[in-house]
Formats: C-alpha cells, sequence, structure tokens
C-alpha cells in the first residue's frame, strides 16, 4: 500500500502499519499546515472559513444526536482551534489539547484559545467531568486510539457525550480506490478504522453507541482539487488556480464516519 505493508484485524477489520519511528511532535510542525509535500496541507489556515462552517454544522447534529447544547466541551487533537472558536461563539465553555506546537501557538496567540500542548495522554485529559469530549479527524493519527477513548470516556460526566469523526477502510470509496484512496496517508496515518473497530473502541471504555452517520464537510473547490492530486499524483507538481479558494461547498464521499456516544 504505497510501499506500507497493512496487516488487518480478522475479528474488527481494523488497519494498521509499523509506525513505531514515527515522531508525532516532529511530522506536526509549521510544515506540515503550510507545507507543499505529500504530507500534510498547502495552507491548513486558509481553510478556517469552511472548517468553522463545518463545527458550526457538527454542533447543531451534536444537539439533535445527543441533546448536548451547552457546557464544557474538550476538544482532543483540536489543530489550530477553529472548531473550539465556533463551539465558543456558540457558548460552550471550551479548552482544546493539541501536540503541534506551531497549531497550539496560533489557538492561543490569534485566537485566544485555552489550549494544551500535549500528546494525548491520560494525564492529558484529566478527570474533570466534560459534558462533550470531540476527536475530528484524530483517531486514525494516535499511537494508542483504546487509551485516548478510554481516557476520554473517564473524563466524562454521567449522561456526557463523546463524538468522534475517522475514515471507514471498508467504506465503497475505500474499497474502489484502493491503494490510491485519499486518507491512506503516510506516516501521519497510524491506523485505518472500520465501523466495527470504533464500536469496540467505544464500548470497551465504557461508552453506548448512540449513531453513525456519514456527514458531510464544506471545504473549498482549492482544497478538493489538491486532495484529488495529491491522490493521484502524490508529491509531485500541482495545479491549482487561485480563483477555486474563493468557491465553498459541502462534499461528501461517504468514507468518513461520525460517530456519536455517550456514558451513560
Amino acid at each position: 500500500m504505497r510501499g506500507v505493508a497493512l496487516r488487518r484485524c480478522p475479528c474488527c477489520g481494523l488497519r494498521w502499519w509499523d509506525f513505531a519511528r514515527v515522531d508525532a511532535e516532529q511530522l506536526y510542525g509549521e510544515e506540515y499546515f503550510r507545507g507543499s509535500g505529500s504530507a500534510g496541507y498547502d495552507d491548513y489556515y486558509a481553510l478556517r472559513p469552511g472548517l468553522e462552517r463545518t463545527g458550526r454544522m457538527r454542533l447543531g447534529r451534536i444537539a439533535s444526536e445527543l441533546g448536548l447544547e451547552h457546557g464544557r466541551l474538550l476538544d482532543v487533537g483540536c489543530g489550530p482551534g477553529f472548531f473550539l472558536a465556533a463551539a465558543r461563539a456558540a457558548g460552550w465553555n471550551v479548552e482544546g489539547i493539541e501536540i503541534s506546537a506551531a497549531a497550539c501557538r496560533f489557538a492561543r496567540e490569534e485566537l485566544r484559545l485555552p489550549v494544551r500542548c500535549s500528546p494525548v495522554t491520560r494525564e492529558a485529559i484529566g478527570q474533570s467531568g466534560f459534558d462533550l469530549v470531540t476527536l475530528w479527524d484524530v483517531l486514525e493519527h494516535l499511537p494508542d486510539p483504546a487509551l485516548a477513548i478510554a481516557a476520554a470516556a473517564g473524563a466524562l460526566r454521567r449522561g456526557a457525550g463523546l463524538v468522534l469523526s475517522t475514515g471507514d477502510v471498508e467504506s465503497l470509496a475505500a474499497r474502489v480506490s484502493g491503494a490510491r484512496w485519499h486518507l491512506y496517508n503516510f506516516p501521519e496515518h497510524l491506523y485505518f478504522h472500520t465501523e466495527r473497530s470504533v464500536r469496540r473502541l467505544l464500548e470497551r471504555a465504557g461508552l453506548r453507541v448512540r449513531a453513525t452517520r456519514r456527514e458531510p464537510i464544506v471545504v473549498s473547490a482549492g482544497y478538493a482539487l489538491e486532495r484529488l492530486q495529491k491522490t493521484l499524483l502524490g508529491g509531485r507538481a500541482r495545479i491549482k488556480p487561485g480563483w477555486l479558494e474563493r468557491v465553498w461547498l459541502p462534499i461528501n464521499l461517504w468514507d468518513v464516519m461520525t460517530v456519536y456516544a455517550e456514558r451513560s
């Protein structure tokens, strides 16, 4: 798979590779968010309008699925904090955890958000009685997703919710794309989940899955083209007309699942 051998769990379909030598703190530097290589983004910060619109959509669905509209919210792997900014504007009391020093700096200095720069550990998450913990497109990056989910579950008050999104390696798009699936991103993606693997993680942490949805995100047409060309061309030169960055649209390939769970 792009020069990487994947292993597969026969019970839940989870895939992973030998990522022991990946240095996450070094990987997620400024270049990851503003770089032009095969890993990361051309300019993640330029996606802010779409990410904040996506955040508002997600908050509405959280209210609908879990009945949660305010309280203490922890965003694990919050990046530069665009979802947190949308949640704060909606009345949530927000906190974030992020391993990237560059992203933390932006969240703290530009958005004035309370974000801790740390790997995802039990100590970083704590036991603070949150009403909601979110992990948006984070689970695939974590070297120990079971520990992260268990720690997040332990930080929830009773009746609180956990919501995550991650790619589904058994989706139609993944199966049709094969080795060129756009979420086979190495070295940043370590695990490739299925509905069964995510449900097992959540249930083993004492959470009850309420719903699994396939939901759109809002991106620029330029970003959509960038992702397509990275899939087809790898790290080679790409063409992206500037006017595409001014066109925003919802996209959904039905290969990313959003899972809503609660601590009963």
